[in-house]
C-alpha cells in the first residue's frame, strides 16, 4: 500500500514539474507585453512615385462597394494611416500617362494581432500593406 502511494506521489510530482517546465518555455518575463487591446492599426500604402502627386482613394470594405473613407495625394513612395481594426480596406491609385489613366488596386483586412506570454494575452500593433505600385 505504501509503495502505491509513493508511486502515485512520484507520478503526480513529475507531472507537475513537467507542466511547470512547459509553461516556463512559453514565458519570457523580460518580453514587453501590452495587455490592453488595440483599437486600430497601421495601413501602409505603397505607390510608384514618379515626381508627380499620385491621387489615391481609400475605401472601407471593397472598392466596388464605394464606401469612400477619404481622398489623398501622395508625394512619396509610402504613407501610413492609423485606421480602426476589424475592417477591410481597399485603395486605388491613379497614374496619368500621356492620354491614358492607369488604376492600381489592392485591399486587405486589418485584424487584431496578439500572442500569449506568461499566461497573459499580449496585443501587438496590427499592420497591413496595400501595394498599388504601377507595373
Amino acid at each position: 500500500m505504501k509503495s502505491i502511494k509513493s508511486i502515485g506521489f512520484i507520478l503526480f510530482l513529475s507531472f507537475a514539474l513537467s507542466h511547470c517546465t512547459r509553461q516556463n518555455e512559453d514565458c519570457d518575463p523580460n518580453r514587453y507585453c501590452d495587455t490592453l487591446p488595440q483599437d486600430g492599426g497601421d495601413v501602409n500604402i505603397k505607390v510608384t512615385y514618379n515626381g508627380n502627386g499620385i491621387p489615391i482613394i481609400v475605401y472601407k470594405g471593397y472598392a466596388d462597394q464605394n464606401d469612400i473613407l477619404f481622398y489623398d495625394t501622395l508625394w512619396s513612395e509610402e504613407i501610413t494611416y492609423y485606421l480602426p481594426l476589424g475592417n477591410r480596406y481597399a485603395v486605388e491609385a491613379y497614374y496619368y500617362e500621356a492620354n491614358s489613366t492607369i488604376i492600381a488596386l489592392d485591399g486587405n483586412k486589418l485584424k487584431e494581432s496578439s500572442f500569449w506570454n506568461c499566461d497573459e494575452e499580449c496585443y501587438e500593433l496590427a499592420e497591413i500593406t496595400l501595394d498599388v505600385k504601377k507595373l
